[in-house]
């Protein structure tokens, strides 16, 4: 019988599959992505657009559980070509970010 090791998760969220579109609201306006991933801290997502690391993002996207739409602030915590990690960012943080990451910005 196989020895089958059980693998630790090593994450602070589990995460889900989101499979669903999503809208990207940034100071350069407004774009189309679609959502892979979503945690109750952030969410992996694909979008053809250029943000740097630290820029912040609002988001738009169908709850995965109940359908309703949801609405919430995020990081760009990390970047693959056009696959981005965001980090979902809390009212008070957002103003603790704000001055960590005064020159994020977002190129189009």
């Amino acid at each position: 019988m196989p020895n089958w090791r059980v693998k630790q998760e090593r994450r602070r969220w589990r995460r889900h599959w989101l499979k669903a579109p999503v809208r990207i609201i940034s100071d350069a306006g407004m774009i189309d992505g679609f959502g892979l991933r979503v945690s109750e801290g952030g969410m992996y997502l694909f979008a053809v657009a250029d943000f740097e690391v630290g820029a912040r993002l609002e988001l738009e996207f169908k709850h995965p559980h109940s359908g309703q739409p949801s609405r919430c602030s995020g990081l760009v915590r990390n970047r693959v070509v056009y696959l981005y990690g965001l980090e979902f960012v809390h009212e008070q943080e957002q103003e603790t970010s704000r001055r960590l990451a005064p020159n994020a910005t977002v190129n189009s």
